[in-house]
């Protein structure tokens, strides 16, 4: 973990595809309330539409789940929620109200997504 005074305590993590890094994640502002932590996504968010311009991909709030932002860049990409603690469908418990900040290497994250749609189709497939 790591401490950063304007972003609380972060849990990070990354992932891997064929040996090589594919990505970066970091969960902030978990103890904090879902008001709280849904400003903080979207002050977030405004810094990243400063330096990076408008979200390709963008969603308000709904019952299940928090605003979400994306941004595809020549590289990498970078995606923003707002998680809100809601119950998932079937009852999967969605843990706290967190923002979730996820940046991929579009080179090892595109082939990996690619890799995993094809072994589990998605219903409209």
């Amino acid at each position: 973990m790591a401490s950063m005074p304007a972003w609380g305590t972060a849990r990070t993590g990354w992932g891997t595809y064929r040996d090589q890094f594919a990505d970066v994640s970091w969960f902030l502002w978990d103890e904090h309330d879902w008001e709280d932590v849904r400003r903080a996504a979207a002050d977030l968010a405004r810094t990243f539409t400063d330096l990076h311009g408008t979200p390709q991909k963008a969603t308000d709030d709904a019952e299940s789940h928090g605003p979400r932002w994306w941004w595809r860049l020549p590289e990498h990409s970078i995606d923003l929620y707002a998680h809100n603690g809601a119950i998932r469908p079937h009852g999967f418990p969605a843990g706290p109200s967190v923002v979730q900040l996820q940046v991929d290497l579009l080179a090892v994250a595109e082939p990996r997504e690619a890799e995993a749609r094809e072994l589990s189709p998605t219903p409209d497939s």
